[in-house]
């Protein structure tokens, strides 16, 4: 029995639902993963193995939505090989909600890309992880204010 290791998280924040990816080693017989919130119970998920250093999860239902906006919740994150051992190691992913869109501007541009394009919203956050989605593809997001983002649109075509 070899026990995996865990070095790290990515995305590090989300919802319910999100895709994260833990990197580490000997991962290739992880069967689940364990999210463990502060004062609730734990859930384990299903695994799915990529590589050797590879493994996606998604994250579970834990807050009970509420028209209130969600506090953030710090989620302790660990693997298994056989659903009773976990690493001990566990990195924190913490349950955010999600930004809401309010505008953007300029709302079409070229084909070509390179427009550069303001979103006003909220809940935005000032990380590495800030993205733009526009179709398929993903563009890094450049942080103004946590009502404020700007990404410069790809090529299309």
């Amino acid at each position: 029995y070899i026990t995996p290791k865990v070095l790290s998280i990515y995305p590090s924040f989300g919802q319910d639902g999100t895709k994260i990816i833990l990197h580490g080693s000997n991962m290739k017989n992880v069967k689940g993963c364990r999210f463990t919130p502060i004062n609730k119970p734990s859930r384990v998920v299903p695994a799915s193995v990529q590589s050797e250093s590879e493994v996606f999860c998604l994250t579970p239902l834990f807050l009970a939505r509420t028209s209130e906006p969600m506090r953030e919740e710090d989620v302790m994150v660990e693997v298994t090989q056989n659903g009773q051992d976990f690493t001990d190691n566990g990195l924190i992913f913490v349950y955010k909600d999600p930004p809401q869109l309010l505008s953007i501007y300029p709302p079409v541009g070229p084909d070509e890309g390179g427009t550069r394009v303001l979103i006003l919203g909220n809940l935005f956050v000032d990380s590495r992880e800030l993205k733009c989605r526009f179709g398929t593809l993903l563009v890094q997001a450049q942080y103004i204010s946590n009502v404020k983002i700007s990404c410069v649109t790809p090529k299309f075509y």
